[in-house]
């Protein structure tokens, strides 16, 4: 059972409540008239099968609308992680600072998506539970998104309204330091839209369309990436000069445009139904530390499967991260050392050969999330164009072989000396990240939708529960979507962290021995090996 579905054939307003009661007004909230509740009123009008059924198979057209909002924030990654390490060194900030600001990012991930997860859950807003979060923080993030290449700019313009020096050192610490708070600002407010988004996808379809729909997300990521890294090909000044002088403040706008259209889109075409009721003991979760408290009971009792799935993702991430932040710096070293070995000069800048390296990247991952989906079995079947007779290829096989060749890759990616070679590896690498933002997303979102069916399935016209205790435990076992998903993006934030010391580590231990440069970072990703196989160790579980 759940609280969300989507525009089919009907109108919004022609469809009955999803908890099958009448309500009746209360001030502005409407609350359940339980004084004439029946047991068909709790399982919905046509009894339990009909409630089982409340959420609907969605259409391909459906399933574009709910996921696209997940390409339009994937440009707003790709445009953070391309522009905004230049953006601060241009201000002045060291590399070692730089790498401080960027911690912002898994720890907003930590500690504030599953306490978002939390408030969402429980969220009574006449919005949504999903959609209220989503757009208010696709408002947040795109003001703190436009602010940021302007940072200099608008400390500049203060100092020189209060008589200030805006060339002098006072005026660039304080940029550096608004700089810092806007990206730890801007991390903080894609918390909720990235919760909202994925709860709300795995809301809106039934358990059999949960590999489809996470498979959809996968494929507008990839498009939103290919779009990212293509857009540091174009000089958007020359063509957009009226949105801003430099390449980033160009490029912040268009992101934060293509971020609020999708996001529209999904919200005007997607139905998402108002949350009524809560259990009793929900209403007692309040004040700063009652989510926390309700988080850590969540990850304690989830079910097995996902706690599985979570330590999988620990270990994949642990690989990845290295991989994310170096591999376009190692790419151009390697191709800056073969053309100064052959020519002495480069024919191409280093840093963007590295980035033709991410879009083969990109390609190939789009290119997987388009195709493999149709040769995986699904919650509903082995897909009917593949033969019967020999066994499928089920998701979580299809996931540990991914893990066995990113460790495979990262290991020829350290031994090689030739960029064409790394750039090829690169590419596979695409395959693998395919199954990353897709695998864990739609088991996830299949367990979840076991969840919120086994108190329909487990109740009987027989059971002795009261009819408000019956609506207590569908709508508690439909409550808990944000906040695991939040606590599998603390899985993903965690490591990354954990990575980010462990490399520094490394680095200054090779350091000690002579080795730096490409050689260094050739280490690094040949460590990522190890987690990756670790991976794929644990993936035999879920």
């Amino acid at each position: 059972m759940n609280d969300i579905t989507s525009y089919d054939s009907e109108s919004a307003e022609s469809k009955q409540p999803l908890l099958g009661y009448q309500s009746q007004q209360r001030g502005t909230s409407h609350w359940p008239n339980f004084g004439t509740m029946k047991p068909a009123d709790v399982y919905g009008h046509g009894g339990l099968q009909d409630s089982e059924s409340s959420v609907r198979a969605l259409s391909p057209f459906r399933l574009l609308c709910l996921t696209i909002s997940m390409g339009g924030l994937q440009t707003i990654w790709t445009s953070i992680m391309a522009q905004g390490s230049p953006y601060l060194a241009s201000l002045g900030m060291s590399p070692s600072l730089i790498s401080l600001v960027w911690l912002s990012g898994p720890l907003s991930g930590m500690f504030i998506q599953p306490y978002i997860g939390v408030l969402s859950d429980n969220c009574t807003f006449q919005w949504g539970r999903r959609k209220t979060f989503i757009v208010f923080g696709t408002i947040a993030t795109s003001l703190f998104m436009v602010a940021l290449p302007w940072t200099s700019n608008m400390v500049e313009f203060l100092f020189s309204c209060f008589g200030g020096n805006p060339m002098g050192p006072n005026s660039k610490a304080v940029t550096k330091f608004v700089a810092a708070m806007i990206i730890s600002f801007l991390k903080i407010s894609l918390q909720p839209v990235q919760c909202g988004i994925r709860a709300l996808i795995v809301d809106c379809c039934p358990e059999d369309q949960q590999h489809q729909a996470s498979a959809y997300a996968s494929r507008v990521i990839g498009v939103g990436s290919i779009l990212g890294y293509c857009s540091g090909f174009i000089n958007f000044p020359t063509i957009f000069p009226f949105l801003g002088n430099t390449q980033f403040q160009v490029l912040s706008v268009l992101c934060c445009v293509c971020l609020v259209l999708t996001v529209l889109l999904q919200c005007m075409t997607i139905y998402e139904k108002k949350l009524d009721y809560k259990p009793a003991h929900r209403n007692q979760s309040v004040g700063v530390f009652g989510p926390l408290k309700q988080g850590f009971l969540t990850a304690s009792t989830m079910p097995k499967r996902i706690r599985s799935i979570c330590i999988v993702q620990f270990f994949s991430w642990l690989s990845w991260f290295s991989f994310m932040y170096y591999i376009t710096t190692y790419i151009g070293a390697l191709y800056r050392q073969e053309t100064s070995a052959t020519t002495g000069t480069t024919t191409i800048d280093p840093t963007r050969f590295g980035t033709v390296s991410m879009l083969a990247f990109a390609s190939t991952f789009t290119f997987v999330s388009l195709t493999l989906p149709r040769y995986v079995a699904t919650a509903s079947g082995t897909p009917s164009h593949l033969p019967h007779t020999t066994e499928p290829l089920t998701l979580p096989r299809a996931w540990l072989i991914a893990h066995l060749l990113a460790a495979f890759s990262f290991l020829l990616l350290g031994l090689t000396d030739s960029s064409v070679s790394a750039t090829f590896l690169t590419g596979v690498l695409g395959t693998s990240w395919a199954l990353t933002q897709w695998a864990p997303f739609a088991l996830i979102g299949e367990e979840l939708a076991k969840i919120r069916q086994q108190p329909l399935r487990g109740h009987d016209r027989s059971s002795k529960k009261s009819d408000i205790e019956k609506l207590d435990d569908i709508t508690e076992a439909e409550s808990q979507t944000a906040l695991i998903l939040g606590i599998h993006n603390l899985a993903i934030s965690a490591p990354q962290i954990v990575a980010a010391v462990g490399s520094s580590l490394i680095f200054w231990l090779l350091g000690l021995m002579g080795v730096v440069g490409t050689d260094a970072i050739g280490w690094v990703l040949m460590f990522g090996a190890v987690p990756a196989g670790m991976a794929a160790w644990w993936s035999m579980a879920v």
